[in-house]
């Protein structure tokens, strides 16, 4: 997940957005996603089970991750919803933001770094033919919000929130910038996430890791019942919470981080970095670092059953979220809803997969140039 910033920045600093993003996502505040999550979770286990017969049919998860993550945003962002995995806003929505998040790889576009080449490339038109497209979209959920707030027929929504309450004054663009940023984080990394933990799980090694994950569980909370409503409501259990981390990790669905820029010339190692140097931080090289973790390229959510020492590097122990004060804001969210639906999914089913299922943290991605990984289909 990571701010999104550059439609503002030519007419706001950073630190209005910034403050006002935070808010929403920080971690005291993930009580008012609940009744969402726990909505969402009880409908995508739902749907599963009807479309895969009751079980005796497989399915491809990868899709309605997506459907649970944009519903989310959608719900606390702008108070609706998408009904149907089959719904035509939500195949246009991820196949725009799918495309977009390619055009914002460091590798995909050589225009990027060969400035001659804008001149005629045809990425730079279907660029923008995709922003277009975006543009419709979000402009349709916000005059819905606006209607509704109007004529008082508005959810409890961040965005209606910011629209009624908010101290800081934004203009249209400012507002858009907003909006995107608080739809769109997550709807590729998430989805990404919870797509290799269901293959982690559908895998050689997963029986035993989904019998772990149920006898902690039920050792917790006592009765399934008490879990299914608690794990949408806090984390708690270990076993689950480094199941989760691990997968973080091990994946590392943003492999390259975003690039930063020194303000200033640094000194490393004897050496002097010039001012306007881009840094790209090699997230997966840090999460597989073997100085790090121990035998970094297994499997192994253990690894986060015993508490970080200090200076283990950021706080979930990885990488994946950034680090710093530019890390991602909304890593709480992400892993409550991470914990929430594969909480639920172990509790629901026993997960098994009809093929082959590819768990290698260097070849489970179908486009290495792409700024997320896009984990392969499999049933």
């Amino acid at each position: 997940m990571a701010l999104n910033t550059n439609a503002v920045q030519r007419s706001v600093p950073r630190m209005m957005l910034e403050p006002t993003c935070n808010r929403t996502l920080m971690k005291y505040l993930l009580n008012s996603f609940v009744p969402a999550i726990a909505s969402e979770t009880s409908v995508l286990i739902l749907e599963l089970f009807a479309d895969s017969y009751e079980g005796f049919q497989a399915v491809k998860p990868k899709f309605y991750f997506k459907k649970f993550v944009l519903n989310v945003s959608l719900t606390t962002s702008f108070g609706t919803r998408i009904s149907s995995v089959r719904d035509a806003i939500l195949e246009e929505i991820v196949e725009v933001e799918e495309a977009l998040t390619r055009y914002r790889s460091h590798t995909h576009n050589l225009q990027d770094y060969i400035p001659f080449l804008r001149n005629w490339s045809s990425s730079t038109n279907d660029a923008k033919k995709y922003k277009a497209r975006r543009d419709k979209y979000m402009k349709t959920l916000m005059d819905q919000l606006q209607a509704d707030i109007a004529n008082g027929r508005d959810l409890p929504c961040s965005i209606g929130k910011v629209l009624k309450e908010s101290e800081d004054e934004f203009n249209d663009v400012e507002l858009g910038s907003l909006s995107l940023t608080l739809l769109s984080a997550g709807l590729d990394t998430i989805p990404a996430n919870l797509t290799q933990a269901m293959a982690v799980l559908a895998s050689d090694i997963g029986r035993k890791i989904q019998d772990k994950l149920i006898d902690s569980i039920l050792s917790y909370y006592g009765t399934t019942e008490k879990a299914w409503i608690a794990v949408t409501k806090e984390e708690r259990v270990p076993y689950l919470m480094a199941f989760v981390q691990e997968v973080l990790r091990y994946f590392s669905v943003v492999p390259m981080g975003f690039p930063r820029v020194n303000i200033q010339p640094l000194r490393i190692n004897g050496a002097t970095i010039p001012e306007g140097t881009w840094f790209y931080m090699n997230a997966r090289s840090a999460n597989l670092d073997p100085a790090r973790f121990e035998d970094p390229e297994r499997f192994l959510p253990e690894r986060y059953m015993t508490p970080l020492r200090p200076g283990d590097g950021p706080p979930a122990g990885h990488y994946s979220f950034g680090a710093g004060r530019r890390a991602c804001v909304g890593y709480h969210l992400a892993n409550r809803l991470m914990y929430a639906i594969l909480g639920q999914m172990v509790l629901a089913w026993s997960i098994e997969s009809l093929g082959e299922i590819d768990i290698n943290p260097f070849t489970y991605n179908q486009c290495q140039t792409s700024l997320v990984a896009e984990p392969k289909d499999f049933e």
